[in-house]
């Protein structure tokens, strides 16, 4: 079963935080990557403007902010539009098969 948690998610982030999904020990969020949120962007970035950051926890019931571990990877509107789009967007768990 997959959590929404994006208003969680989004009071650690610096940029906009679209979409933040749990499913058991593993955090997706999505993020918007822009200057308007104070985040400085590299060339990657200015490029790759939305940020998948992976988070695994120890269980389940782990807060949010206790991580095992993290990864960030970095895409193009293009491969994202699936999980923004209305009114049917997909999980991201559906669409980003990271792990």
């Amino acid at each position: 079963m997959t959590t929404d948690v994006t208003n969680e998610a989004q009071t650690f982030f610096a940029g906009e935080v679209l979409k933040a999904e749990r499913k058991g020990t593993n955090t997706l969020i999505l993020v918007k990557l822009d200057h308007a949120n104070g985040v400085t962007l590299d060339r990657r970035e200015r490029r790759n403007r939305y940020q998948i950051h992976y988070r695994w926890h120890a269980s389940p019931d782990s807060p949010l902010t206790s991580v095992m571990g993290s990864e960030n990877t970095y895409w193009p509107r293009k491969d994202v539009a699936e999980v923004l789009r209305k009114p049917n967007p997909k999980s991201l768990f559906d669409v980003f098969n990271l792990f």
